[in-house]
């Protein structure tokens, strides 16, 4: 790599990093960024998006935990559920960043969890367990 060829990569992002900040200040749903600088002493830049906590709602039918959260613009693949402790994540991208913890009533176990992703809706059932048990729940229909 010559000198010619470090100075274009900066260029490159520099004018990648004006984008950005142009849709800062224009109200587009950016909250910063972030800079470093790699081994190879290119600077990297990466969007900062805020994160958006879906509407979820939560109750409890017998002995098991029903989630409902609403994900609009999510993609698939991002869905993510995983139970810690006495906590559950909730989390996705897309249009927009979802996260959402929420403080489970008793302890489940995600291994015998379900969870499903359609039409923007993610619904997770855990069922109670004797002790906490760490893990993620597959999510159906998050393979588009």
């Amino acid at each position: 790599m010559d000198e010619d060829d470090i100075f274009r990569m900066v260029e490159r992002e520099m004018r990648r990093m004006m984008r950005i900040m142009e849709r800062m200040f224009s109200g587009e749903n950016v909250q910063g960024v972030k800079i470093t600088v790699g081994p190879d002493g290119v600077p990297h830049v990466e969007e900062i998006r805020p994160q958006r906590e879906p509407l979820t709602d939560v109750r409890v039918e017998g002995d098991e935990v029903i989630i409902v959260s609403h994900l609009p613009g999510a993609r698939p693949r991002s869905v993510r559920v995983h139970v810690k402790g006495n906590n559950v994540v909730l989390s996705a991208r897309g249009d927009e960043e979802y996260f959402k913890r929420l403080r489970l009533p008793f302890p489940v176990d995600p291994r015998r969890g379900r969870a499903s992703f359609k039409n923007w809706i993610l619904e997770v059932r855990l069922p109670r367990s004797e002790r906490y048990v760490e893990g993620s729940v597959r999510v159906q229909g998050a393979t588009k």
